[in-house]
């Protein structure tokens, strides 16, 4: 069989990896059987344990129908399932996805099915609340540190932007890392440049302190109010709701 395609999301297809990311992972392969126990032996071992501790976690749950779905997907089938079944903040997942294995054909046509979809038109109201709702549910369900939260909040606000100009804003779909995102929905106007440059700094400051923290097991530095405020006014201002 031929080796399966390998779609980075998250940290990894936005090139933010990280010293505690996982490595969120989907499996595509063009037709015929789906060689599912390639996947699962190279899944095995990039997990291998190693002295100081596990090579990389893998999640594999962004995938088409997430746990209940298949391992490995057909690029048309997982076309069709974008077009036809993905929920809102699966498209906003998408943005930051990247194909890091596979052919340049491959590549292409993967890059092609992100394009479509991202350029999608829709309905603005409906996007702020759908990304607003699963942000809650993520601090619902989970116990973020002061910095995680904030990163991720720039994360969402982000994102937002790239769903709602994409279709007119092309060189948005090129920009998978949060920074440059920022940088380029301030030169559209979607956000005020001092806003920008705001969030801009109070992402590398929240990110700095993330990685010193993980250095450093004994550091309880925080960030300072004036970041939380910043995002704070930045989030309602383009939600339209607090968070």
């Amino acid at each position: 069989d031929d080796p399966p395609a390998v779609i980075g999301y998250g940290n990894l297809g936005a090139s933010e990896l990280h010293y505690s990311s996982d490595l969120d992972l989907v499996f595509l392969h063009e037709r015929g059987e789906a060689p599912v126990r390639s996947v699962q032996r190279m899944i095995n071992a990039m997990q291998l344990p190693l002295a100081g501790g596990k090579l990389y976690s893998i999640d594999t749950r962004l995938r088409p129908n997430g746990n209940a779905g298949m391992l490995v997907s057909t690029l048309e089938g997982f076309a069709d399932y974008q077009a036809r079944h993905a929920w809102t903040w699966e498209h906003q997942a998408l943005i930051r996805a990247r194909c890091v294995f596979g052919s340049d054909e491959f590549k292409d046509r993967f890059d092609a099915l992100r394009h479509t979809v991202l350029a999608r038109r829709r309905d603005a109201d409906e996007v702020r609340q759908s990304l607003a709702d699963m942000r809650r549910r993520q601090l619902d369900q989970r116990s973020e540190r002061s910095e995680k939260r904030l990163l991720g909040d720039i994360q969402f606000i982000a994102e937002l932007g790239v769903l709602l100009n994409a279709g007119e804003a092309s060189e948005l779909m090129q920009a998978r890392a949060t920074i440059e995102q920022l940088g380029l929905l301030a030169g559209l106007g979607w956000l005020e440049r001092d806003t920008a440059k705001q969030l801009e700094d109070a992402f590398n400051q929240a990110a700095a302190l993330r990685d010193r923290i993980f250095l450093e097991r004994d550091c309880c530095e925080e960030l300072p109010g004036s970041a939380r405020e910043i995002v704070n006014l930045a989030w309602c201002d383009v939600f339209g709701q607090s968070l």
